[in-house]
């Protein structure tokens, strides 16, 4: 059997709990990788990140559909903590 972490989606460093909803079950070295890229991010923050690195790579659609993505986020995961953010402040859309 592989070695596994319990990877909260909403780290629990910014406030997610260890409901079933939040967790997911990651095989050790993929839960290391995705802490050595994103850190502690949340989900909707490693959105952004990939839309500001990487903005100019990506068309419109794309990026337009990222945004709707954040939007649920917010709407659903960040209703005591909601996120700040302006999609089109760094977007060229």
């Amino acid at each position: 059997m592989k070695d596994v972490n319990k990877h909260h989606r909403i780290p629990s460093s910014r406030g997610g709990n260890s409901d079933k909803d939040n967790l997911k079950i990651r095989d050790v070295k993929e839960h290391d990788n995705r802490h050595r890229v994103y850190g502690n991010d949340t989900p909707a923050e490693q959105i952004l990140k990939v839309l500001s690195v990487n903005s100019n790579c990506l068309n419109v659609d794309f990026k337009r559909s990222l945004i709707e993505v954040l939007k649920f986020f917010k709407g659903n995961y960040y209703k005591d903590k909601c996120l700040n953010y302006d999609p089109k402040e760094n977007l060229d859309i």
